[in-house]
């Protein structure tokens, strides 16, 4: 009887690295398809964000990305998506577009930069009015999305 074999270490970091880009690409996919590059850059920055300033969303990609009622495209009981029922990853991997994938891959090495100034939320405001803005500050606006981040202590007016 052969010993198992483990799998290198290296290849262990690609599947993950993989594994975090390519629901970086579909989460891009799911909430930006269709908006300017801007914005779909900065829908990958708010995830940057949230895994750069661990917390309560999470501490790595996946947990960030996958947190439940944060990103509409992975509530699968969300009837608003279409999807209820419905494997939500699986039909968002198909709509991953190449532009997806590299600006997915540019993010997560830091080979873009950040174009929200910070921001670690995001709404459509023609589709809903959150209240959770009320409680942070505007930083940026791209295509349908604008983008929030908590006001810093001591800022407010």
């Amino acid at each position: 009887m052969q010993a198992a074999r483990s799998i290198p270490r290296a290849a262990q970091y690609t599947d993950a690295l993989t594994t975090d880009i390519l629901l970086l690409a579909a989460l891009i996919a799911g909430e930006a398809r269709g908006e300017p590059y801007d914005g779909q850059v900065a829908v990958a920055c708010v995830a940057r964000n949230r895994v750069n300033n661990p917390g309560w969303w999470g501490r790595t990609w996946r947990e960030v990305i996958l947190k439940p009622k944060q990103f509409s495209p992975f509530n699968v009981s969300d009837s608003a998506n279409g999807w209820e029922g419905r494997d939500a990853l699986v039909d968002l991997l198909g709509l991953v577009e190449p532009q997806h994938t590299y600006i997915a891959a540019g993010v997560y090495h830091r080979r873009i930069s950040d174009n929200t100034n910070g921001a670690t939320h995001f709404a459509n405001l023609s589709l809903a009015q959150p209240g959770w803005a009320d409680d942070l500050v505007m930083c940026a606006r791209f295509g349908r999305h604008t983008f929030y981040k908590a006001e810093p202590p001591g800022e407010a007016i």
